[in-house]
């Protein structure tokens, strides 16, 4: 997971085998839609990644995201919950 890059220089999920082969991007974080800087690490549960981002969403706060595995890539994205006012 990166905090930049990706089509919207938002940051953007990729895979990558051990031996550094395979490489393809997952996900395209897009601000509004889906969140951007993602941090922190991705959790693995099964098939289903989840993840947060330092901003986005439609108050462009942080975004908690569920995300589907399935061969070759991920299939649904969503969004667990968007934060409506800053957390203090």
């Amino acid at each position: 997971m990166t905090q930049q890059g990706g089509t919207s220089n938002d940051g953007c999920i990729f895979k990558i085998n051990t031996d550094g082969t395979g490489f393809s991007k997952l996900l395209n974080f897009n601000g509004a839609a889906n969140g951007n800087n993602p941090a922190g690490t991705l959790t693995l549960s099964g098939t289903t990644l989840y993840g947060t981002t330092n901003i986005g969403g439609a108050n462009n706060l942080d975004v908690f995201l569920k995300l589907i595995l399935m061969e070759p890539d991920i299939q649904n994205c969503s969004i667990l919950m968007l934060l409506m006012a800053a957390i203090q």
